[in-house]
């Protein structure tokens, strides 16, 4: 499995619920997205190439307040390891793009705020933790600790 390479999204682009941010010419845009498709993650036999996908995401502040002093991600896609989300002041959004996300299954992560577990209303869902990291970043729910899904399949 390769690691997913970590970017910012340009400043001033805003593209909401989607999963890829494009910047430069549609044949641009299409050239990106074709490299970016598929990633090797050498262990395939020569030739096949194991699919990949990119996803941003993004957070803001629902009512206003002071700045969070750090916005992360962690999850099964960053081997648990937190991912930080940059703030664009104009847009007044924190985001994060990250590339080479293995597809063909789904992932479990967090949305760490001042690294504490937070509401990610843009989820694919909530689910039990099962592993000590899922454990580690869950968030108390009334149903008790949940982690958020993302679901990564492609044709």
């Amino acid at each position: 499995m390769t690691r997913p390479k970590l970017g910012a999204c340009a400043s001033g682009v805003r593209v909401y619920f989607s999963a890829l941010c494009l910047v430069g010419s549609p044949a641009e845009q299409i050239d990106f997205i074709m490299s970016h498709s598929h990633s090797s993650s050498g262990k395939e036999p020569a030739g096949k190439r194991s699919p990949t996908f990119v996803k941003i995401f993004r957070w803001q502040l629902e009512q206003p307040g002071p700045l969070p002093v750090s916005v992360a991600i962690v999850g099964s896609f960053t081997g648990w390891e937190k991912a930080p989300l940059r703030y664009d002041r104009t847009s007044k959004v924190w985001a994060l793009t990250l590339d080479n996300i293995p597809a063909g299954g789904t992932h479990r992560y967090m949305l760490l705020v001042n690294n504490r577990p937070t509401l990610d209303k843009n989820s694919d869902g909530l689910a039990v933790p099962h592993t000590a990291e899922e454990k580690q970043f869950a968030l108390e729910t009334p149903r008790g600790p949940r982690v958020f899904m993302l679901f990564s399949q492609t044709k």
